[in-house]
C-alpha cells in the first residue's frame, strides 16, 4: 500500500489523504455518485456522407459502426458519441481528446483516424475498419501460449512507444482496446485514445474511467488515486503489464465484485502470483510482468521502449534485466 504517512488529512473524513486533500475512499465514493449518462437514442441511418450498416461495439461514451462512405469503395469504422447530440460536455471533451491524439499518431500498430467531423449536430470519427476480433474476445477462450503473449504485448508496447514519442499517453490499455487484425495475420492494433493525456494538456477525471470492472482491472494505482502529476509513460507500462498478465493467466490482475472493491485492490493489494494461476508461466516472463505492475511508477520499466527491449531479450532466450521477486510473494 502506498505510504501516506506524510500526507494531509482528508477534507471529507479526516483520514490520510493522497489526492488533492481527499482520501482514496472518499474519491471513490464521490466518483461513484456521479450522474448517470443521458439516454442513448439510435442515430439516423445516415450521418453526413456516411451510411451506417451495423453496430460493431460500444464503450462508456462512444459507439462504433461499420459504415460506408459516399463516393468511396471502402468501408470505415465510424465512432459516434453515445447519447448523440445530447452528450454532455465531458463526453464531448473525451471525443475531442481522441481526435487530437489521433492526429499526432501514424504507426502500423495504431488504428488511424481518417476524418473528424460533425453532421446533423452529431460528432464522429471515421477510422480504418479493422476486421477481426478484439484481444478481449480472444482471451475468452483462455490464456495465450507464453511466446505468443510476449510477442503480442511487445508489438503493442512498440506502438505505445511511438505514441509516447508523439506526446500521447494512452492511459486506457486493456484487451478490449487492442484489435487483432485478420488482414495482417492477427497483428495487434491499438485503438481508443479517448482518455489519453496529451503533453501540455489537461487530465480527464477519474469519473471518465468508471465505465465498468473491465476498465478498472487495468488501472494503474496513480490513476485510481487521481494523481495526475504522476501519470506518464510508466502509467502505460503498468497497463501493458496488466494486459500481459491477462494474456498469460486468462484473467486480469484484480477481480472485484464492485468498482469500489476493485479500486481498493488496485491501490492496496498485490495481484496473485502468476504461478498460483498457471505454474507453467516461465519465471523470467513472470518477472517482467510483475515489474510492470509495481505500485510505484519509478519501480516499473521507465518507458514502453524499455519493456520492448526486455521482451526482446526474453523472446531471444537472453537474460532479462529485471530481478525476480521471491516465490513466496503474496498470492
Amino acid at each position: 500500500m502506498p505510504d501516506t504517512s506524510d500526507d494531509p488529512d482528508c477534507a471529507r473524513c479526516g483520514g490520510p489523504s493522497d489526492w488533492h486533500g481527499v482520501c482514496p475512499r472518499c474519491l471513490i465514493l464521490g466518483a461513484l455518485g456521479a450522474p448517470a449518462p443521458a439516454d442513448d437514442p439510435e442515430p439516423a441511418l445516415r450521418l453526413g456522407k456516411y451510411t451506417l450498416i451495423a453496430e460493431l461495439g460500444r464503450g462508456g461514451t462512444g459507439r462504433v459502426w461499420r459504415a460506408r462512405q459516399d463516393g468511396q469503395e471502402r468501408e470505415v469504422a465510424l465512432k459516434t458519441l453515445r447519447a448523440g447530440i445530447g452528450a454532455d460536455d465531458s463526453a464531448r471533451e473525451r471525443f475531442r481528446r481522441e481526435a487530437l491524439a489521433a492526429a499526432r499518431l501514424r504507426h502500423p500498430g495504431i488504428v488511424p483516424v481518417h476524418e473528424v467531423g460533425q453532421a446533423d449536430g452529431e460528432s464522429y470519427l471515421a477510422m480504418e475498419l479493422v476486421r477481426g476480433e478484439t484481444l478481449a474476445q480472444r482471451l475468452q477462450a483462455g490464456p495465450l501460449p507464453p511466446r505468443v503473449a510476449a510477442a503480442l504485448v511487445r508489438a503493442v508496447a512498440n506502438a505505445v512507444r511511438h505514441a509516447h514519442a508523439a506526446g500521447v499517453i494512452h492511459r486506457d490499455l486493456k484487451p478490449s482496446n487492442i484489435l487483432l487484425d485478420a488482414d495482417r495475420d492477427g497483428a495487434p492494433r491499438l485503438t481508443d485514445f479517448g482518455i489519453a493525456r496529451l503533453v501540455g494538456g489537461h487530465d480527464s477525471s477519474l469519473t471518465s474511467l468508471l465505465e465498468g470492472l473491465g476498465t478498472l482491472a487495468y488501472l494503474a494505482p496513480e490513476q485510481a488515486l487521481g494523481q495526475g502529476a504522476k501519470q506518464g509513460p510508466a502509467t502505460d507500462v503498468y497497463g501493458l503489464g496488466a494486459v500481459l498478465y491477462h494474456c498469460l493467466t486468462g484473467r486480469p490482475p484484480f477481480l472485484g465484485e464492485t468498482p469500489a472493491a476493485m479500486l481498493r485492490m488496485v491501490v492496496e493489494s498485490d495481484p496473485p502470483g502468476l504461478p498460483s494461476l498457471d505454474p507453467s508461466v516461465p519465471r523470467d516472463l513472470e518477472t517482467i510482468t510483475l515489474r510492470c505492475l509495481e505500485k510505484r511508477p519509478w519501480r516499473r520499466y521507465p518507458t514502453a521502449g524499455d519493456l520492448v527491449d526486455e521482451l526482446d531479450r526474453w523472446l531471444r532466450a537472453r537474460p532479462v534485466l529485471a530481478l525476480p521477486r521471491p516465490r513466496c510473494w503474496p498470492g
